[in-house]
């Protein structure tokens, strides 16, 4: 069961969540994440919806298919943007030698405006587990740019037209493809509010290994911190992975 939570929190993180029309690119990656952080920081709250599909062959020779579904939640607290995920998951796991495994989960994300934390109901049987902050997931453009130099060369491909919305699209190379199932992934990022709505995965074959999208965006609507609010309970023990 752990394999779903770990696999699916790898492309959350990616995200967190038409028609195309070529077009002249003239920003740098830099200019890009500036022009985004300046959307991004005047939306005060947002829901959104997130959809992934994953069908990827791991280094191990293991096979992947998963698909989750979530509902996020997003409002600014001071400082802080505090945050909430409810995803259902599935998955489906087999390779050479490994025995087919079929899995299914809840996960509730929650960041307080001081931890990050991750509920999971599985098989019948609850977690939790207490992180530190995780901004990049929470739509901060700077965080998540900061993650991608750290993890892939990025290049600035044409703008595009995506469900209406001009985006910005960069082609994110890998620098240890070794250790992943993809090559190269292309993603998206609405100019407007400043968030990344899709991403798209090759193998090495050329062929799609995962795609994540955000859609039914709403910006500044009413919510209140209580919904951000992470709500202990004696049909689990919280695991603490701050340290």
């Amino acid at each position: 069961m752990k394999n779903l939570s770990r696999s699916v929190r790898l492309f959350l993180i990616l995200a967190a969540m038409g028609g195309f029309g070529a077009g002249a690119h003239a920003e740098s990656v830099a200019e890009i994440e500036k022009n985004l952080a300046e959307s991004f920081a005047k939306i005060q709250s947002g829901t959104a919806k997130t959809t992934t599909h994953q069908d990827l062959v791991l280094p191990t020779g293991e096979h992947i298919v998963s698909d989750s579904t979530a509902k996020v939640q997003w409002m600014r607290k001071g400082d802080s943007i505090l945050f909430r995920s409810d995803m259902e998951a599935q998955q489906k796991q087999d390779g050479e030698g490994v025995a087919p495994i079929a899995s299914k989960g809840k996960f509730t994300t929650v960041h307080d405006g001081e931890f990050h934390y991750v509920v999971s109901e599985e098989a019948g049987a609850k977690r939790a587990e207490k992180y530190k902050p995780s901004p990049a997931q929470y739509g901060d453009p700077h965080a998540l740019f900061e993650s991608l130099r750290v993890n892939y060369d990025m290049k600035v491909l044409s703008e595009e037209k995506l469900d209406g919305f001009d985006c910005y699209v960069l082609e994110l190379i890998p620098k240890h493809p070794e250790n992943g199932p993809t090559v190269r992934t292309k993603s998206y990022f609405r100019k407007d509010v400043g968030l990344n709505i899709k991403n798209i995965g090759y193998d090495k074959d050329g062929k799609e290994a995962f795609i994540s999208a955000t859609t039914d965006i709403e910006i500044n609507v009413p919510l209140t911190p209580d919904r951000f609010t992470f709500k202990a309970s004696p049909d689990f023990n919280v695991e603490d992975k701050t340290h």
